[in-house]
């Protein structure tokens, strides 16, 4: 019973997530869920809620850069360059196959805001504008004046 304890399990799961093996530590809290009582759920679930949050984190290219999405263009830049000499597999101190996801993770990053126009798409894309929630109100297939559509109201964020 020990071993099965949150406190065992929450262990193996932290070093899952040192790893960042999100799916694998959502597994498991999944199945320590199903076997807890009641006392260790509430805390269960937040585990799982901050494996979530880490694991849309790190699909972020600011936050795998550590950049704030206001930075400029040269900062990008720089820290891309400072990233990739840290942990390049040749030069890299730490696990050559940890350094090896961490490149990739940061080259994706810098492939989607290194570019200005790549950037800005992506920034568009972050803020939840879309082409087609825009236009999406005229000329759905009906009749009424003008194409809108009558009775609703839509909301657009910018």
């Amino acid at each position: 019973k020990k071993e099965n304890s949150w406190e065992n399990q929450e262990k193996k799961i932290n070093i899952l997530l040192e790893k960042e093996e999100y799916k694998k530590a959502l597994t498991f809290c999944e199945r320590a869920f199903r076997k807890a009582n009641n006392n260790d759920k509430q805390r269960i679930k937040e585990k799982y809620n901050e494996i979530q949050k880490a694991e849309k984190g790190d699909t972020d290219p600011y936050k795998i850069m550590g950049l704030q999405s206001s930075c400029s263009d040269e900062d990008i830049r720089a820290k891309y360059k400072a990233l990739t000499k840290k942990y390049h597999p040749d030069s890299c101190k730490m696990n050559r196959d940890f350094c090896e996801k961490k490149l990739s993770k940061i080259n994706n990053a810098f492939g989607k805001i290194g570019d200005k126009k790549k950037r800005k798409e992506f920034d568009r894309k972050d803020q939840g504008f879309n082409m087609e929630d825009f236009f999406g109100g005229f000329n759905r297939g009906r009749s009424n004046m003008g194409g809108f559509q009558s009775g609703r109201s839509r909301s657009y964020s910018f």
